[in-house]
């Protein structure tokens, strides 16, 4: 998300402790830390928001941060007189970031003069993200066909909500039931227009992204980072170019993206361990990510790795390149896709 690459700009650094929570610190004076949960709303903030967030009991200062597509004046004093922040950002346009930030010392003011989201991004898709249906999909497309129960458990979802994800993709064509043994199973009628279908529904990992900005080679940022992140005991995975460059090698990384799981924990220090500095989003050497979609990861029980490197689940690393800067992605999403399809025929037959 864009928005907090502003912040870093307005002299707040953001630390991600999970996929809607931050640690918030004021880059200059002395510094005090607050940890805040953000919450997404999908329509403007009003006074009477503020007033019914206060109903529900009254966080600490700086403790809520709201994240708004857009919010009148008097609906930001109503939450800075509460001890609330709000990060004023509209997921679907190129409007300037801002809002009010609280800390626990101080409040911060976010100006207009801020920047916009970068072009190259995809927006945000606003309502309810269904990660469940698409993390199905993810492991048809991977691992072949399957049973309703199997699809189930390595998804995370109930045989309920599978049999709803299919049901559609059937009627269309995209997947189709075979027997196995007298086994009913679900796989890809059509692997490559299943693919498309995923991509273009997908709205993107969600969670909190941060930006930063390394001198080495793109890879070893990437190696590094991880490296630094799983020393302090957090998961991670490589996603995008680098991972690309590993299966499929068609052009130099450009910029990395790295997944995490900080499990509360607040990822910073580790990267600036290894020599990495916050950026905004236009300069950025390195994405780090602390996605909200539990699909991003590989199935469970399974592992993916390539020189030595923890990748993301293919369908992720195919969507992240397909959004990296540069004029040449369109062939590098060609290159690698029939490197994934050939390894899931290889999974479907073993």
């Amino acid at each position: 998300m864009h928005a907090w690459a502003a912040l870093l700009e307005s002299g707040v650094t953001v630390r991600p402790t999970g996929p809607a929570q931050v640690e918030l610190v004021a880059a200059e004076g002395d510094a005090v830390a607050v940890t805040a949960v953000v919450e997404r709303r999908l329509t403007a903030l009003s006074p009477s928001h503020v007033r019914s967030h206060l109903m529900q009991g009254s966080p600490a200062r700086g403790e809520l941060l709201l994240v708004v597509p857009s919010a009148s004046r008097a609906a930001l004093d109503a939450a800075a007189a509460a001890g609330i922040s709000v990060l004023v950002a509209d997921p679907t346009g190129p409007s300037a970031v801002t809002g009010r930030i609280v800390l626990p010392d101080r409040t911060i003011e976010l100006g207009v003069d801020l920047p916009r989201p970068d072009a190259r991004q995809p927006p945000s898709r606003p309502g309810r993200r269904p990660w469940g249906a698409l993390t199905v999909v993810r492991r048809l497309l991977t691992a072949g066909p399957a049973t309703q129960v199997d699809l189930g458990r390595s998804a995370a979802v109930s045989q309920a909500r599978v049999s709803q994800a299919l049901s559609g993709l059937v009627a269309d064509g995209l997947v189709r039931r075979t027997a196995d043994a007298g086994r009913p199973r679900w796989a890809p009628a059509d692997w490559d227009a299943l693919v498309d279908w995923w991509l273009t529904n997908y709205p993107g990992p969600g969670g909190i992204t941060t930006y930063w900005y390394g001198l080495a080679g793109v890879p070893e940022q990437a190696r590094a980072a991880v490296a630094a992140v799983s020393a302090a005991g957090m998961p991670a995975a490589v996603s995008g170019d680098v991972a690309a460059d590993l299966l499929a090698p068609w052009r130099r990384p450009g910029r990395a993206v790295v997944y995490a799981d900080p499990s509360g924990r607040p990822v910073h220090d580790e990267l600036t361990a290894a020599e990495l500095t916050p950026s905004g989003a236009g300069e950025a050497t390195l994405e780090l990510i602390v996605p909200a979609d539990p699909g991003v990861w590989p199935a469970p029980g399974t592992s993916a790795a390539e020189a030595d490197l923890p990748l993301a689940d293919p369908l992720q690393l195919l969507w992240d390149v397909a959004r990296a800067p540069g004029a040449d992605v369109d062939q590098a999403v060609a290159a690698l896709r029939p490197v994934l399809k050939a390894r899931a025929a290889a999974a479907a037959s073993r």
